[in-house]
Order: C-alpha cells, then structure tokens, then sequence
C-alpha cells in the first residue's frame, strides 16, 4: 500500500509537494476558523445571564478581573468594553470596534482559505500543462524511449489534475460552510451586545444621575 501511495506521488512529478502544502494551508485555515467561530456560535444563553448577574451586584473592576481569566471571544468583548468605560467611553461603540476588529481577522483568514483553494486547481491545470509538454516531446522523438516518456507525460499531466481537484473540493465546501457560520457569530455577538450594553448604559446613568 506504501510502495503504490509513493509511485502515484512520483508519477505526479515535481508539482505534488506544493499540492500537499496548499491541502494542509486549506485544512489548517479551515479548522481554525472553524474552532474560532463556534467558540462564539456555541456559547450558551447562561453566559448573558451570569454575566447580568455580576453586573447588578460587583464592580466593574471585579467584573473585569473574572472576565480577564478567561481566552475565548465573548468573554475578551467583556473585558474591552469594561476597559472602555474607563476611558469615559461609550459601550455600544466599543463593542462595535471590537466586534468589526475580530470579524476582520476572520474575514482575512477566510481570505486566505479561497486564495488556497483557488489556487489548487491551477496548480493542477499547470501539471496538466508540463505532462502534456512532455508527451508531446516525447511523441516528436526528443527522447529515447517513446513509450516510457509518454506514459509518464500523461499519468503527471492527469495526477496533478485529480490531485488539484481533490484538494480543492474541500476547500469550496469549507468556505461556504464558514460563511454560514459567520452569520451565526454575528447573530450571537449581536445578543450579547444587546445584554451588555443595554445594562452597562443602564447603571452609567445611574451613576451620572444626582
């Protein structure tokens, strides 16, 4: 099974080490946007009510010290408006620049995902290209044995092309699936923003009232 994996990599020729980069840049991207994202879609309802809790009964201070200890995405929002509202600013604005600043860097490594993913196929299409060349040099006499160079011709021409495709097929399902995502975590982000703000405008008035 080995000795039949490396002669179908060897008959690729020198294209198929980039195709296995690309399908490891593709799964590396997919699965981080993946865990990042479901890290905010599958936050329970509890969160909201946990949080409504320490904000009518601690200080912001110890709010944020508890908040602070932990690394997912909901609670690092918490932390940076808290922090905002030391500075005297708004809270809704600053959960708005945290929330387009992480979904940039989402946006970004869904980028990188399609780039990855487009660039397979091409990949494959370029190894399609070098086989094809070298059966026909091979056909017109330039090498010595014919049969061998232009069996060789075209299984590289058609590896790199099923390689591409299959490398690039997971790709596109990948970052529809991400998309889809997406638009959860916006939905969610969108519901504690609605908690936290709403309450954190609430007892700054309250503050500032005499």
């Amino acid at each position: 099974m080995i000795e039949e994996v490396l002669r179908y990599w060897r008959m690729g020729g020198a294209l198929m080490p980039v195709l296995a980069i690309l399908s490891y840049g593709i799964w590396f991207y997919f699965l981080k946007l993946r865990i990042g994202i479901l890290g905010v879609v599958r936050v329970p309802l509890q969160f909201e009510d946990d949080l409504l809790q320490l904000l009518a009964t601690c200080p912001h201070d110890e709010i944020l010290a508890h908040y602070a200890h932990y690394p997912d995405t909901m609670s690092r929002a918490v932390c940076h408006v808290l922090k905002a509202i030391q500075f005297a600013r708004k809270p809704g604005e600053a959960f708005d620049q945290f929330q387009e600043a992480h979904l940039e860097s989402v946006r970004q490594d869904l980028l990188l995902l399609s780039a990855l993913t487009a660039a397979a196929p091409l990949l494959g299409l370029l190894g399609t290209v070098i086989g094809m060349v070298a059966t026909f040099q091979a056909v017109s006499g330039s090498f010595g044995n014919m049969s061998v160079h232009v069996s060789a011709g075209i299984s590289q021409a058609l590896i790199t092309t099923q390689c591409g495709l299959a490398v690039a097929i997971p790709g596109l399902f990948g970052a529809a699936r991400i998309r889809r995502l997406m638009d959860q975590m916006r939905v969610r982000l969108g519901e504690c923003r609605l908690h936290l703000v709403f309450n954190l405008d609430a007892s700054v008035s309250n503050v500032e009232a005499p």
